[in-house]
């Protein structure tokens, strides 16, 4: 054995490529693992560099380090057409074990999994063949356990790494303990994933392209535990990182874990900003789907239609890939999507579709990641009958005390209550849903705006200690729910915590801005009634008012339209709705009127008439032009 492919087996990166310096003239297989050196050593322009030259001047197998090379750089076609240079049946001995390696990183790479195998699995075979049986088991291992974690097979995974850290140098020991935290992280065995770390901790900065991975696999460990706060931390270390070692998929998944974490906090616009620096860092098919996932997740926390046609593209792809894993979480996002929707048997399909992949994959730690984000969703679970088949998911939950993610709903249209998981919250407080709400619709606000808008007529003493009531109220109620006072701007907003914090009234404006039928449908569902029933502020008045003249208003333009395209039926029901709303709209009133003569003929449209006429008589003392002229038009018809 030579001294530099010595010192690289034993993961002294430095030292080899100190010896390669001295050697007076080295040879080939000299060059290819000197260039090997320089990689794990981050100079990967300098390893491509000597690979070329050594090509150039004859050795052929030189392409198998540049497709490394290539690799690493993000260059995948010119690494497979460095590779595909070479017929792999006429090497041997090393060579052949580290050209199937190779290949099986570069399906890995392209999320070719069961071609990935099968080249890491023929390596392992090959590696037997030769006298560096264990020092090239290690690498192999590495990448299997890789392979088959990415499939869902974490058991097995964790089979290979054990069998290949028995032979790993320091620095390999990285990659594997790395892969294997991952690993033992999806498993639940968080404690065993954590000394995993903690010991690849001691060597890993010997291995600089090791630091994004590792960063990495800690915030995942984190996230499966949820701890957010502290995966935010070490996805941002590990985006760092892989700039600095041009590791794009890394920091393209760092970035888009980073995404999914901001959307939970309810930092759609923060979420934003790191979905599209990783669009920018795709690789492959796999990270794409990924990417829908989590475009798809966004979208549907923002309340936006097209959340459920990404999530369903990212579902079917990862479903294809053979990514059992990412498709459950696909299923769990899309069962939350439609929860949301409204559409309760499109929901119960997906879950049921995700509880299937639980079982396949044979644990539930791994939705446990994604389902921490889904409170509506884990809410959902939780009230279904025990014998239910996705009730499984909340079961897995529960194993974790404390982390059962909570779904706050602020009601306030036809009623005034707060309630956590689907159980309402007791409140001390008579206003403290009101002060809730207004603080909801102008978040930053001073004590001074929020005692005069609220309370004008009480004393500033009274108002102001009312208030601070409220607020220990709220934060004794819902756990993670707080109102504080900004130093900054001295103004008082409302701290989620965490929680997934929804308010009826944002979702019913959310729906009339997305306009159409669909729209002013949802619109319709989520109002139960009036603003706030029994509350008689001036401004709990104010938006009562604004509210329901915001729904007729839509309502009367999709009516507009549906009536010049003849579609009588839908106005004349949707104008039987908007006038349990508000009865006495002149022009609600009138389509009513228009929509019955052109459906039910002129003899329905009089009668309609005379009833409105003798109730709005009778309650209003008066007729507005509208109905008034309605009237002349039909007593002249007649």
């Amino acid at each position: 054995m030579g001294a530099v492919l010595e010192k690289f087996f034993e993961g002294d990166f430095e030292g080899g490529w100190s010896c390669y310096q001295a050697l007076r003239n080295p040879s080939f297989e000299d060059d290819r693992i000197a260039a090997l050196c320089l990689l794990n050593l981050q100079q990967v322009q300098q390893a491509k560099n000597l690979l070329l030259k050594a090509r150039a001047k004859g050795c052929e197998t030189a392409a198998i380090e540049l497709a490394t090379t290539y690799r690493i750089l993000g260059q995948e076609d010119l690494g497979k057409e460095s590779l595909g240079r070479i017929e792999i049946q006429t090497l041997s001995g090393l060579d052949k074990v580290m050209a199937l390696r190779e290949w099986g990183a570069i399906h890995l790479g392209d999320g070719n999994l069961a071609a990935a195998s099968e080249a890491l699995e023929r390596a392992w075979e090959a590696a037997y063949e030769t006298p560096f049986t264990p020092k090239i088991l290690a690498s192999i291992g590495q990448l299997l356990g890789w392979v088959y974690s990415e499939r869902g097979r974490d058991r097995q995974a964790t089979d290979y790494l054990d069998t290949a850290l028995q032979s790993a140098n320091p620095a390999k020991s990285v990659y594997i303990r790395t892969t294997r935290a991952l690993c033992l992280s999806y498993l639940g065995r968080f404690e065993e994933a954590h000394c995993d770390l903690e010991a690849a901790k001691t060597s890993h900065d010997r291995v600089p392209l090791a630091i994004p991975f590792f960063h990495y696999v800690w915030a995942e460990l984190e996230r499966a535990r949820g701890s957010n706060e502290q995966a935010l931390d070490l996805l941002q270390k590990s985006v760092e990182a892989a700039r600095r070692a041009q590791d794009t998929e890394t920091e393209c998944y760092a970035e888009l874990n980073l995404c999914a974490l901001e959307t939970a906090e309810g930092k759609l616009e923060v979420a934003q900003a790191h979905l599209a620096r990783a669009k920018n860092l795709i690789v492959n098919e796999k990270a794409q789907s990924y990417y829908w996932l989590r475009q798809g997740a966004l979208h549907s926390r923002a309340g936006k239609a097209e959340a459920g046609m990404w999530l369903e593209r990212a579902t079917q792809t990862f479903e294809r890939l053979g990514l059992d894993r990412e498709a459950a979480w696909g299923w769990l996002h899309l069962a939350e999507w439609n929860l949301r929707s409204g559409q309760s048997p499109l929901a119960t399909e997906a879950l049921s579709k995700a509880a299937q992949a639980r079982y396949a994959i044979g644990s539930g730690f791994p939705l446990l990641i994604e389902l921490r984000y889904l409170p509506r969703l884990a809410a959902h679970l939780s009230g279904l009958p025990e014998d239910a088949y996705g009730r499984i998911l909340y079961e897995d939950l529960q194993q974790i005390p404390g982390q059962t993610p909570v779904w706050v709903e602020v009601r306030t249209l036809g009623q005034s209550q707060i309630v956590a998981n689907g159980k309402r919250v007791r409140l001390d407080m008579r206003r403290s849903v009101e002060v809730l709400s207004y603080l909801l619709a102008h978040p930053g606000s001073s004590l001074e705006q929020i005692l005069l808008m609220l309370f004008p007529d009480e004393s500033p003493d009274s108002a102001r200690n009312y208030f601070h009531q409220v607020r220990y109220d709220l934060a004794r109620a819902v756990s993670g729910m707080s109102v504080p006072f900004s130093n900054a701007s001295k103004t008082y907003s409302v701290s989620g915590g965490g929680l997934e914090l929804t308010w009826d009234v944002a979702e019913l404006r959310q729906a009339l801005r997305q306009g159409g039928e669909a729209g002013i449908a949802k619109a319709l569902d989520i109002y139960q009634g009036p603003f706030l029933p029994n509350s008689d502020s001036e401004w709990a008045n104010n938006e009562r008012q604004d509210i329901a003249w915001s729904v007729i208003r839509a309502g009367l333009e999709t009516i507009e339209g549906w009536f010049a395209k003849g579609q009588y039926e839908k106005c004349l029901s949707l104008a039987g709705r908007l006038l349990e709303i508000e009865p006495y709209d002149e022009a609600l009133n009138e389509y009513l009127v228009r929509a019955t003569k052109a459906l039910q003929g002129e003899a329905a449209a009089r009668r309609t008439v005379a009833r409105l006429v003798h109730r709005f008589e009778n309650e209003l003392g008066d007729l507005p032009p509208a109905l008034d002229e309605l009237r002349r038009e039909f007593q002249r018809l007649n």
